[in-house]
Order: structure tokens, then sequence, then C-alpha cells
């Protein structure tokens, strides 16, 4: 049976959004998992969608001696000011090619400060 995608929710100050570093466990042996350049991170907002991919918003970093087990997530000051203040956005990240696609990571966006305009 795979491993059941894990969930997880981040906060995102709009305007000033930190990175989003992740890893995953595989739950049967507890060692992280590596990940390829075929990782996306969808975010599903009110207004619609935009897509992160490895080299416009995702980058790969080695964790624990194992290649590529660290993905680290980058809004934009554009993207984040997309996450409307609340819990009203969702995200899914996901591996593989087209139709063979798996379910990595899922959760929400929680939006909130962004009061004050960009300089």
């Amino acid at each position: 049976m795979a491993d059941k995608a894990p969930h997880y929710n981040w906060q995102v100050f709009r305007g000033a959004p930190l990175p989003m570093p992740f890893r995953v466990r595989i739950a049967s042996t507890g060692l992280l998992r590596s990940f390829d350049s075929t990782i996306l991170m969808r975010v599903t907002h009110p207004a619609g969608t935009f897509d992160l991919t490895v080299g416009t918003g995702l980058t790969l970093s080695d964790d624990e001696a194992v290649t590529n087990a660290r993905v680290t997530a980058q809004l934009t000051i554009a993207q984040s000011r997309l996450v409307p203040i609340g819990n009203l956005t969702a995200f899914e990240i996901q591996e593989g090619g087209s139709g063979a696609e798996r379910g990595v990571l899922y959760g929400r966006l929680i939006g909130y400060g962004g009061d004050n305009p960009d300089a």
C-alpha cells in the first residue's frame, strides 16, 4: 500500500512571504524521500490558480545525505498578495509525469498581514 500524502498548513504573510521548506519521510522506513524536477506545487486561491515548479518557485536541496530530499517553496510578493486573509487558499504538491502523478503534500495557505503597501 502506498504512503498517504501528509497534510500541512503554512501561514503566509501577504507582501513579505518567507520560504516554505519541507521534506517527507517514507512511513515504512522513516527515511527521507528524494524528489525530482517533476515536482509541482499548485496553489488554488479564490481568484484562480498558479503553479510553482523547479526553477520557478521550487528549489531542491540535499538533506541527511539524501539527494534532493528538501524542497523549498518561495512565493513571489505578487503571488503572496493573491492569498487572501484567512483559510481560503489550498495547495497541493505532486510529482511524476502526466498520467503518473503522485500526491506528495497538501494543505492550506493561511494568509495574514499585508496591509502595508510594497516599497
